[in-house]
Order: structure tokens, then C-alpha cells, then sequence
């Protein structure tokens, strides 16, 4: 056994103590009484304490470490070492993680594991409010100081306390240093040293560069598909009754089937900013649409996505039903994960063949344009072959309709660049001209509403009072907002 000073580690070889053996508890106590802060014993086997010596050794805080060694004399020099030269312990802890690097691949969840097996904490990755979004659920970012470095313009790894005497290590997973952070590695350290803080901040600097290039490269092989599927679906609506051999065999390789009957379902988002059509949206798009019983590859076109389900024989009336469930529920899930998302989808007709795909992407998509008139969080429309409301989509779908329904509200939205006239003149027309329940909908007074529909009549000349004038105005109100 090495000398028992105080403030230092005994290490045991075999021949002094075993930790199977009631002497372990002995060295447990005595130790204890001089002072000394862990204790380490040599086995030339694998070897576990009993139970009572852990007991003994957590209820008097002395740690114990069994480990596999030539000789005592070994352990006790590099002990020495790493005690007296912590920064190169660092170092090699740091080059063996390196060394691993190509060994755990490429998978962000795998690179995360490593990461927490070297520094036995959890680590995740958040976004820059502090949300989990890959690795341990565990980790939760609540500290105002920590969220305020996570929104910082200019993105740097750090250390901070967090709640409970915890410390965060964190570290921005970027391309490029010029802007804010999108995403965030981060450790959960509950007992930390000067020395696992600096390893903890050495991995995950070392960790981001991969984990940022793995999440480009898959960007990068999202957005090359799209563009491929996009350019083959506009080759199978071209050439829908006839398609070339090269366009079929290109739709086998993705998997599409051109025979069968097809229903086609087109989302779009409702908000005009630049991320509403963008690979991550069309993602989580997917990831809600497979959780509710729906696979589906989405296809980019001019004003959302669409995919299509195909089965062997014409589909049921019930089984659109079904469909049209689905995509609701997925897309209120969405909007759950999402809650700025706006979304609107339709359904179309079934339809057989490749020529079967374009008739129902065309059926789907005007459906998905009476939806996107809608004011619910969540629309969707179904074109049904007998509905009234096919008249509506076919009004819709009318580029020149749309164009003076644009220009006849342009008085409405130069005045009032606000958009609360405008709002209130379709709460207006969609609550049967009752002033009462446009006022309840849009919580002002009934007395606000007057004033604003007094505007509203000087504006756009209308007279609410004759049936031909409020209809134009309403259809031409829904046809000004889907531009």
C-alpha cells in the first residue's frame, strides 16, 4: 500500500487488500481517520465491492476506484502525473476522444453518446432558446444568463452555473462564426473541477465542427433530392398519358408508382416568410404526416408540397374521409410543434394512372386554395365531386378573378397598412354582417366596428345593404389574401 499522508490516494495491490474482502472496509475507515480524499485498488481480474462497502464508502464520502494494473507502482506514477501536470491529462483524455472520431461514424446521436461516455454528464443539443432538440431530454436550460448567451449576436463557448449548482458547458454548432447560433452543445456538469469544466469545453469545441458538417451535409442531400423530385414530378405532369422510359425509371428508383389510383394532398403555409417552404419546415411537415399513418416524400411546387397515396383499386368515399382526418391531425401536430405555422391542405379526388396523378394534384391543390381562405390555425379542404364548394375553388383558382379582387381591396390596404381594416371586413362578411359577432370575434367594442365599416364603405364605395356588392366583397376579400 502507498503512504497514507494526508490529502492523497491510497492505492492497494493485490497483495494488500482485496475489495471483495471485509479488509476493504477497514481501509475504508482508516483512511477517514487520516484524511485521505479516495481510495484505489489493483485486481488482476474483475472485481466488485460488496454491498456493504459501498455503503460504508458513500455514507463517509471516500471515493473508491477498482481498476486493472501491472503493479501499484504504475498506478501511482501516473496518478502522480496527471496530479501534478492536469493540463496534459486533458490533452490526452482529448486525444484518445479524437482518435474514437472516426469509429462513431457520422450519426449526431452517436457523436453525442461519445461525448457523455467521456464526461459521464448529459449532453444535448439545443436551439438558441434553450429547447431540446437532439441527445438527453434531460437537459433543461431555464437561466436567464444562460439563454442570454445562447442569443447573443456573436456565439463563443463558455461556462456557467446554472440552477442547483450545476454547470453548463456550451458551445455554438455553426458554419460560420458571422451571426447568432441556431443550435447550441451543451453539458450538464453536477459535480465539476477546474480541470473536467476545461475537458468538457475542449470536447465540445471539438465535437461542433463534425456535428455542424453532418447536419450541412444532410441539408445539402435534402435539398438535392427535393430538386430532384420536383423536376421529376414536373416531367410526370408534362408527359402524364405517355411518360418516357427515363422519366419511369427515374419515378421506380424513388419509389413512385405511375399505376394504380392516386390521391393527392397539397400544404401550404400561410406565412409569407422566407423559411415557409424551406427543408426544415417540409421535415416536421413529414414527421407529423408519418406519425398520423401518412409516409409521404413532399414535393416542392410553386405555392407549397405535395405528395399523393396510391392503392390497387379505386378508394371508398369513407377512405378520403379518412385521409382528410389524417392530414388534419398531422398538421394540428404540427402546429403544436410549431406554433407560428399556419398551415392549409387539400385533398383531391382519386384518380387512376400517371394521368391520374396530375388530375388529382390539380383537384388537391385548388382545394388547398378555398382552405387557405379559411381563418382557422388549421385547414383543410376536400374536393368532393358533388360539393358546392367546388364553385368556390374554381373562383379561386382564376388567376385574372384574383388579380381584380387585388386591385379592388388596394384602396383598403393603402390606408391602412396595418391590416386591421381589412380584418375587420372579413370577420365582417363571415359573420352574416352582424356588427355584434365581428365584435366579439375581433374583441373591440360593437361601437369600433361601426367606425371601422364606415371607413371600410368610403374606401371601397361598397354598399353593405345590396346582396351583390357584400358577395363580390367577400369572395374578392378571400381572393386579395391568398396574394
Amino acid at each position: 500500500m502507498s503512504s497514507l499522508a494526508p490529502d492523497t490516494v491510497a492505492v492497494f495491490g493485490p497483495e494488500d487488500s482485496n475489495i471483495e474482502d471485509l479488509d476493504a472496509e477497514t481501509a475504508i475507515r482508516i483512511a477517514t481517520g487520516v484524511g485521505l480524499v479516495g481510495l484505489i485498488f489493483i485486481s488482476e481480474a474483475p472485481r466488485h465491492a460488496l454491498v456493504t462497502t459501498r455503503r460504508l464508502a458513500d455514507k463517509l464520502g471516500i471515493p473508491i476506484v477498482v481498476g486493472k494494473s501491472l503493479s501499484v507502482g504504475d498506478v501511482v506514477e501516473r496518478l502522480d502525473y496527471m496530479a501534478r501536470f492536469p493540463e496534459l491529462g486533458i490533452a490526452r483524455a482529448l486525444q484518445e476522444f479524437i482518435r474514437r472520431l472516426p469509429l462513431v461514424g457520422h450519426s449526431p446521436e452517436r457523436l453525442l453518446g461519445a461525448v457523455s461516455d467521456q464526461l459521464s454528464c448529459t449532453v444535448s443539443v439545443v436551439d438558441a432558446y434553450g429547447s431540446h432538440v437532439r441527445g438527453s431530454t434531460e437537459t433543461g436550460v431555464t437561466s436567464p444568463q444562460i439563454l442570454d448567451h445562447l442569443q447573443s449576436p456573436r456565439p463563443s463557448g463558455r461556462s456557467m452555473e446554472g440552477p442547483g449548482g450545476a454547470t453548463f458547458v456550451v458551445e455554438p454548432v455553426a458554419i460560420s462564426r458571422d451571426g447568432p447560433a441556431n443550435l447550441w452543445l451543451i453539458a450538464t456538469l453536477t459535480a465539476s473541477t477546474e480541470e473536467r469544466i476545461d475537458l468538457a469545453r475542449h470536447l465540445l469545441a471539438v465535437s461542433a465542427w463534425p456535428l455542424a458538417t453532418e447536419l450541412l451535409q444532410r441539408s445539402l442531400t435534402a435539398e438535392r433530392e427535393g430538386r430532384q423530385r420536383s423536376m421529376l414530378l414536373t416531367e410526370v405532369v408534362e408527359h402524364s398519358s405517355a411518360p418516357p422510359r427515363q422519366t419511369v425509371e427515374r419515378a421506380t428508383a424513388l419509389g413512385w408508382r405511375l399505376s394504380g389510383w392516386h390521391t393527392a394532398i397539397s400544404i401550404a403555409s400561410r406565412d409569407s416568410g422566407a423559411d415557409a417552404r424551406g427543408n426544415l419546415a417540409a421535415r416536421v411537415i413529414e414527421d407529423g404526416l408519418k406519425l398520423h399513418g401518412l409516409v409521404a416524400d413532399l414535393v416542392e411546387r410553386p405555392e407549397g408540397w405535395v405528395f399523393w397515396t396510391t392503392t390497387e383499386v379505386e378508394p371508398m368515399a369513407e377512405d378520403s374521409g379518412k385521409i382528410v382526418r389524417r392530414v388534419r391531425d398531422a398538421l394540428e401536430w404540427v402546429a403544436s410543434e410549431v406554433p407560428s405555422a399556419s398551415l392549409a391542405a387539400g385533398v383531391g379526388l382519386p384518380f387512376e394512372g400517371a394521368d391520374g396523378i396530375r388530375a388529382s394534384i390539380q383537384e388537391a391543390e385548388s382545394a388547398c386554395l378555398l382552405a387557405r381562405t379559411r381563418s382557422d390555425t388549421v385547414a383543410v379542404e376536400h374536393s368532393d365531386a358533388t360539393s358546392v364548394r367546388r364553385l368556390l375553388i374554381g373562383y379561386y383558382s382564376n388567376r385574372p378573378l384574383r388579380d381584380v379582387a387585388t386591385h379592388l381591396m388596394a384602396p383598403l390596404h393603402k390606408a391602412d397598412t396595418s391590416g386591421e381594416l381589412a380584418r375587420t371586413l372579413t370577420a365582417f362578411l363571415d359573420n352574416n354582417s352582424s356588427a355584434t359577432a365581428t365584435a366579439k370575434v375581433l374583441d373591440v367594442h360593437r361601437n369600433t366596428v361601426l367606425n371601422r365599416l364606415d371607413k371600410i364603405t368610403a374606401l371601397l364605395e361598397l354598399d353593405f345593404s345590396d346582396p351583390e356588392d357584400r358577395l363580390a366583397a367577400q369572395l374578392a376579400v378571400h381572393l386579395a389574401e391568398l396574394d
